[in-house]
């Protein structure tokens, strides 16, 4: 599994997190979405290239910019899916 790391210079709240997350919830190289809105970071856990997933983000034009991809383990997806459920609750 790679580990992509996006600079996202434009997502600071939880609609722009969502927008991201509506994006690329269709791509089934995309395992698990991690947001880090405060640093304006996104990584992203995926299989096969990161460009596609650079080119999805760069659709919605809040200005992505790929900082690096490396191995990683996948994360803990247990999480993802209370972050889901807070944010249905939230909207």
């Amino acid at each position: 599994m790679n580990k992509s790391t996006f600079k996202v210079s434009q997502m600071d709240c939880p609609s722009e997190e969502q927008m991201i997350r509506m994006k690329l919830e269709s791509n089934p190289q995309i395992k698990y979405l991690d947001f880090d809105i405060p640093n304006r970071k996104l990584d992203v856990y995926h299989q096969g290239n990161a460009q596609e997933i650079n080119v999805e983000l760069g659709a919605l034009k809040l200005g992505e910019k790929l900082l690096g991809t490396e191995k990683a383990e996948a994360p803990n997806t247990e999480d993802e899916t209370k972050q889901k459920k807070i944010l249905w609750w939230v909207l």
